[in-house]
C-alpha cells in the first residue's frame, strides 16, 4: 500500500496505532528501506503488510524514476510447483451459431409459453425451450485461457536513456538545485519519447509479421481500450425522473421493471401479438 505518511523508521504514536491495528487483523508491517527521499529527507512511508511468516516472503524496494516514491517488490517463497492450466467454459457465438440458433427457435413449439396463464410457468417453458435451442446451436465448450508471451520492446538505447534519466533524478535529490531539476525532466523527456517509438514500432511489426491482419489490429485496440478504461459498474440511474444512486434503490426498480415487463409480454401474446425471435 503506497503513500499512508506513517513513517516506518521514525518512532511516533501513529506508527504504533497503526501496527496494533493491523495486528487486530493478523497483520504485520514489514520493515523496508526508505521509500520516499528527497535532498533534506528520507521516509518510508509506503508499507508491505502480511499475514505469512516473514521468513516465507522476501520484500526491496527499488528506483524506477516512476514518480518520487521507489516501488516496492515482494517475492512470496511457496512449494507450487506446476500451475494448472486455467480453464474456462463458455459459448462460442460467430454468424453461423447464431443463425442457426434463430433456425431452431422458429421451428419451436412456443404453445406452453403463449397459453400459459401462471407467469412463473410461462417463463420456465421458455427458459427451457431457449436452454434447449442455445444447447444445439452452441453448446459450453471448455476454453483453455492462452499464454501470451511478455511484450518486451526495449532495446540497449532506451536501456541507457533510463538509467540517465535515473542518474539525473538522483543527483536532483541529493543537490535540489533547480539546475538539476531541469535536466532531470529533459532527459525523463527523452526516455519517454523513445518508449513511444518503441511502441508504436513493436505494434507495426506485429501487424505485418501477422497471418491474420484484422484480428492484430483488434488486439492492439482492446489491450489500448484495457489501459485506458475506467470502472464500469453502474453507479447512478435515472428513475421516474430523479437520479438515484442508492444499491437498494436500483435493484428494486430493475427488478419490477423485469417482471412487469414479462407479464405485458405475457399479455400481448394472449391478445393475439406474436411475439419476434
Amino acid at each position: 500500500m503506497g503513500d499512508i505518511n506513517i513513517d516506518n523508521l521514525t518512532e511516533s504514536c501513529d506508527r504504533r496505532n497503526l501496527n496494533e491495528m493491523l495486528l487486530g487483523y493478523d497483520l504485520s508491517r514489514l520493515d523496508i528501506p526508505a521509500t520516499r527521499i528527497t535532498n533534506h529527507s528520507q521516509t518510508s512511508i509506503d508499507f508491505v503488510c502480511t499475514n505469512v511468516k516473514e521468513t516465507d516472503i522476501n520484500t526491496k524496494v527499488q528506483k524506477t524514476g516512476l514518480s518520487d516514491h521507489t516501488a516496492q517488490l515482494c517475492t512470496i517463497f511457496t512449494d507450487i510447483k506446476n500451475r494448472i492450466p486455467t480453464q474456462t467454459k463458455k459459448r462460442l457465438f460467430n454468424s453461423r451459431t447464431v443463425q442457426e440458433l434463430k433456425q431452431n427457435l422458429q421451428a419451436q413449439d412456443w404453445t406452453p409459453v403463449t397459453f400459459e396463464n401462471n407467469v412463473e410457468t410461462a417463463y420456465q417453458a421458455f427458459s427451457g425451450i431457449f436452454q434447449h435451442s442455445m444447447n444445439i446451436a452452441c453448446p459450453p465448450k471448455i476454453i483453455k485461457k492462452k499464454k501470451y508471451p511478455v511484450k518486451n520492446i526495449w532495446d540497449n538505447e532506451s536501456q541507457a536513456l533510463k538509467l540517465s534519466y535515473l542518474e539525473a533524478m538522483n543527483r536532483e535529490l541529493i543537490t535540489g538545485h533547480p539546475d538539476d531539476k531541469k535536466e532531470t525532466v529533459r532527459r525523463k523527456k527523452l526516455y519517454d519519447q523513445k518508449l513511444k517509438t518503441l511502441r508504436k514500432q513493436y505494434n507495426e511489426d506485429f501487424i505485418v509479421e501477422s497471418d491474420n491482419k484484422s484480428k492484430a489490429m483488434w488486439s492492439i485496440i482492446n489491450n489500448e481500450r484495457k489501459e485506458k478504461s475506467t470502472k464500469n459498474a453502474l453507479e447512478c440511474l435515472k428513475i421516474n425522473e430523479d437520479i438515484s444512486d442508492s444499491p437498494q434503490v436500483i435493484a428494486n426498480h430493475l427488478n419490477n421493471f423485469f417482471a412487469t415487463i414479462a407479464d405485458r409480454t405475457l399479455n400481448k401474446t394472449r391478445n393475439g401479438a406474436v411475439p419476434l425471435l
